[in-house]
C-alpha cells in the first residue's frame, strides 16, 4: 500500500486488520499526519502546564496575603494605636431645628436636650450635628422615629422652626449645544422630541451657560425625578433640536484656586495661597515644581490619619480627597426615589 493513502488507513475502523508493504510503513517511520497528531498534542499539554504554573503562582500570593493568626495579649491590643478614617455618613432622615431669634448653636442643642427626652420617645438617635444659622441636625435611623421627634419637637419648642430634611434631585448636564432659547423653551423641546419622557416625570432646565461665540458649544445644566435620571444615564445620549447630545450627570465639589480646599471660591478666600503642585505657600506660576504634594490629603492624613496618597496636584480628578467628597455628596443625593 502506498503512504500517500496514510489518511485513508488511519480512518478505518479499530476491528479491521490492516497490513502494510511500504518502505516507511516496515521500518516504523513517523508519517505526515501522525507527527502533527503528535505536535498538537504537546502543544496541548504544554498549555496544562503553563495553567498549572500559573495557578500554583496566585496559590502562593494568596497565601502569603493571608492575615497571620496573631497571639497578642489583651494588653498589648489596647495599647496599639488603630489608625482612623474619614467616614461617609449615609444621609439618613431627619430635623432640622433653627431658632426663630438670633442665638448661639450651643444655645440650641441645650434647649432640645431639656424639651425633649429621646429615651422616653423610644426613638434612636443616630447623629447630632450643628450647622449654620445656629441650627441643630438630628438624624435618626429611620423615617418613623423621624415623625415622631418632629411632632414633639412642635409641640415642646414654640421658639422654633422645625423641617424634615430632604435629599435633593439628581442633576444632568448636555455637552455641545448649540442654542439661544429659554431654559423653558428647552425643557418643553426635550420633553416632546425623547418619547422616554413622560408627563409624570419631573423636568427642570435650571441654567443654559452659553459659549463666548457664536461657533463655541453650550452647556445645558437641568436636573430630574431619579427615575427619568437612570433612563438618562442608560441612554447617555438625548435628543434636543436637530442633533442628539451626550448627557453626564453634573456631579462636582466646588474648590478654591487660592488655598485648594474645598466648597468656597477664590473672592471669598480668608486663606493663605497654597500652591495647587507641591502645597507649599506660592503662586502656581511660582513654583519649581520638583514634588508633587496634595494639600487636601496631607491635611486628611494628620486629622483623620486616613493615610491617602498625598504624591499628586490638588486638581487632580483622582484625588482621594476629591473622591471623598464626591462619595459624600452623592449621599446627599436622591438616586431611588
Amino acid at each position: 500500500m502506498e503512504c500517500t493513502a496514510e489518511t485513508s488507513i488511519l480512518e478505518l475502523k479499530e476491528h479491521r486488520i490492516l497490513r502494510f508493504y511500504c518502505e516507511k510503513c516496515l521500518q516504523f517511520e513517523t508519517h505526515t499526519l501522525l507527527q502533527n497528531s503528535i505536535e498538537d498534542k504537546i502543544k496541548i499539554i504544554e498549555s496544562k502546564d503553563e495553567i498549572i504554573t500559573l495557578l500554583k503562582q496566585k496559590l502562593t500570593e494568596s497565601e502569603s496575603s493571608r492575615i497571620p493568626i496573631t497571639t497578642s495579649s489583651y494588653s498589648q491590643i489596647a495599647q496599639t494605636e488603630i489608625k482612623k478614617s474619614p467616614k461617609i455618613n449615609i444621609n439618613l432622615p431627619g430635623i432640622i431645628i433653627k431658632p426663630k431669634q438670633k442665638q448661639t448653636a450651643e444655645k440650641t442643642e441645650k434647649d432640645i436636650k431639656e424639651a425633649i427626652v429621646s429615651k422616653d420617645l423610644r426613638i434612636a438617635v443616630k447623629n447630632t450635628k450643628k450647622i449654620k444659622d445656629s441650627s441643630i441636625l438630628i438624624q435618626c435611623c429611620n423615617k418613623e422615629h423621624v415623625d415622631i421627634l418632629k411632632k414633639e419637637a412642635e409641640s415642646k419648642l414654640k421658639n422654633y422652626e422645625v423641617q424634615v430634611t430632604k435629599l435633593r434631585l439628581p442633576r444632568f448636564k448636555i455637552i455641545g449645544c448649540t442654542t439661544n432659547l429659554s431654559e423653558k423653551e428647552i425643557e418643553n423641546s426635550i420633553r416632546k422630541q425623547n418619547n422616554f419622557i413622560t408627563e409624570q416625570n419631573k423636568l427642570k432646565i435650571t441654567y443654559n451657560k452659553k459659549a463666548r461665540n457664536d461657533k463655541g458649544k453650550s452647556i445645558v445644566f437641568g436636573e430630574c425625578d431619579p427615575i427619568l435620571f437612570s433612563k438618562l444615564i442608560y441612554e447617555k445620549k438625548i435628543f434636543f433640536g436637530w442633533q442628539r447630545y451626550p448627557v453626564y450627570e453634573d456631579l462636582s465639589i466646588q474648590r478654591c484656586f487660592k488655598c485648594q480646599q474645598f466648597y468656597h471660591k477664590i473672592e471669598n478666600c480668608p486663606n493663605e495661597a497654597v500652591c495647587e503642585f507641591c502645597s507649599n505657600k506660592h503662586d502656581v506660576s511660582e513654583c519649581p515644581k520638583l514634588q508633587k504634594k496634595c494639600v487636601n490629603c496631607i491635611s486628611a492624613n494628620m486629622k483623620y490619619k486616613s493615610n491617602y496618597n498625598t504624591v499628586h496636584e490638588a486638581n487632580n480628578p483622582e484625588c482621594p480627597s476629591y473622591q471623598y467628597q464626591l462619595n459624600l455628596l452623592r449621599t446627599k443625593i436622591d438616586y431611588h426615589g
